[in-house]
C-alpha cells in the first residue's frame, strides 16, 4: 500500500497546509497518513475527504485546524507526544473513528462536533484514552 511522504505535502514553516501535485495523485490510494515530526499546525480543510483511513500525529503537533479530516473513512487516530494545544470544530466530523488516542498535557481543548458523526459510542468508549483540560459539551455528539 502506497504512503504519503514528507515530500508528498505543502509545508509552510511548521504548518502543514495541505497536499502538492504528487500527493494529490495518492488520493485513493493512500489510506494512512502519518504527520511528520516538526509540524505544529495542521491547516483549516488541509485533509477534507480524500479517503483517509487512519491519521498518526507526531509529537511536535500543536493544532488541528477546522474540518481538517472531515468526511474521510478515517478509523483510528493517534496523538502521540504532549504538546497538543487545540483540536478545532469539526476537525474530525463525518468519519468512521472507533479507536482515538489524545495522551496529552491537560491543556488540550476539543472544541465543538470535532468527533461527531462517527463510531464512537458506549461500544467503542473504552478504546477511548482522552486526558485533556476541556471538551465541549457537542464534541462526540453526531449531528
Amino acid at each position: 500500500m502506497e504512503k504519503f511522504k514528507k515530500e508528498d505535502f505543502i509545508i509552510r514553516g511548521t504548518m502543514l497546509v495541505g497536499l502538492n501535485e504528487s500527493g494529490l495523485k495518492k488520493i485513493g490510494k493512500a489510506t494512512i497518513l502519518e504527520i511528520p515530526e516538526g509540524i505544529t499546525v495542521i491547516s483549516d480543510y488541509a485533509f477534507n475527504n480524500i479517503g483517509l483511513e487512519k491519521v498518526i500525529f507526531p509529537n511536535t503537533i500543536r493544532k488541528v485546524g477546522a474540518d481538517a479530516f472531515r468526511s474521510n473513512k478515517i478509523k483510528e487516530v493517534i496523538f502521540n507526544g504532549d504538546k497538543l494545544e487545540i483540536i478545532s470544530a469539526y476537525a474530525f466530523y463525518d468519519n468512521k473513528i472507533e479507536l482515538l488516542k489524545i495522551k496529552n498535557t491537560q491543556n488540550v481543548v476539543i472544541s465543538g462536533f470535532s468527533f461527531a458523526k462517527n463510531k464512537i459510542n458506549k461500544e467503542t468508549k473504552d478504546k477511548l484514552t482522552i486526558e485533556c483540560a476541556y471538551v465541549d459539551a457537542s464534541s462526540f455528539i453526531s449531528k
